[in-house]
């Protein structure tokens, strides 16, 4: 498999805090990489060096084999890089269709084509009965799925998802990873970060543990999660891996 996303040696300091240490990992094309570690260890800082929020101390971020390191956020979603938020954002007062027609119109200009795609990725997300919907109206479960349905709509091939269970009860839980195989299962490449680790497990084949923005641990989701070093420094000593 091809390589997407490389992070070579990347550092993030912010002031005295280093966020992220010499960091470097790969994604390889059509994969599910789960992303953990405890509050703290640099888990968002690095997907939005990724995503062009901030520009790496020093290091690369490499696309397709290309330095996007200092590339604007808007240039890098149209090279195909989508994420969504620990915290949901979307725009309060529009609806739902209204949320997903604006990620759409970044690829084509035309509003009649945008509110198409909008509606196919509504359909898509199982949005539809609430589409005309405000966003801020909104249950979590729902709003989490608008996260998803607006970073669908700029086309992502590599899709980072920031805590996207966060808030959701084990039956809403189930239905989101079921998304997520779902959107994965159309060709796009996929970042999990999560703390729900019964997702990771289930969805992952292949998880990275970062602990204060290093690498501590990385393989088979449930051979990282028996690491020693990763029940020290995330899991705690009383964890059940079943």
């Amino acid at each position: 498999m091809s390589v997407v996303l490389e992070l070579k040696n990347l550092n993030k300091r912010f002031g005295g805090i280093h966020a992220v240490r010499d960091f470097s990992m790969q994604v390889r094309e059509g994969e599910i990489l789960g992303l953990i570690g405890p509050n703290g260890s640099g888990k968002s800082t690095t997907v939005n060096l990724v995503a062009g929020t901030y520009t790496p101390t020093s290091g690369q971020v490499l696309v397709g084999g290309k330095d996007i390191s200092q590339l604007p956020a808007p240039d890098r979603a149209k090279l195909g890089i989508g994420r969504t938020f620990q915290s949901s954002r979307p725009f309060l007062d529009m609806s739902v269709l209204e949320n997903v027609m604006i990620g759409a119109l970044l690829h084509d200009g035309l509003v009649s084509r945008a509110h198409k795609a909008a509606e196919e990725i509504v359909h898509f997300t199982g949005l539809t009965r609430v589409k005309n919907f405000r966003a801020g109206s909104l249950p979590v479960e729902t709003r989490r799925r608008l996260d998803l349905a607006r970073a669908l709509a700029l086309k992502p091939k590599l899709l980072m998802l920031d805590e996207s269970m966060a808030g959701l009860n084990p039956s809403e839980m189930e239905a989101g990873v079921e998304l997520v195989k779902k959107i994965h299962a159309t060709g796009v490449t996929v970042i999990f970060i999560e703390h729900v680790m019964k997702a990771v497990v289930s969805l992952c084949t292949r998880a990275i543990v970062l602990n204060q923005g290093e690498l501590l641990a990385e393989g088979a989701p449930r051979d990282v999660l028996r690491d020693p070093k990763v029940v020290t420094a995330y899991l705690g000593e009383g964890h059940n891996h079943a």
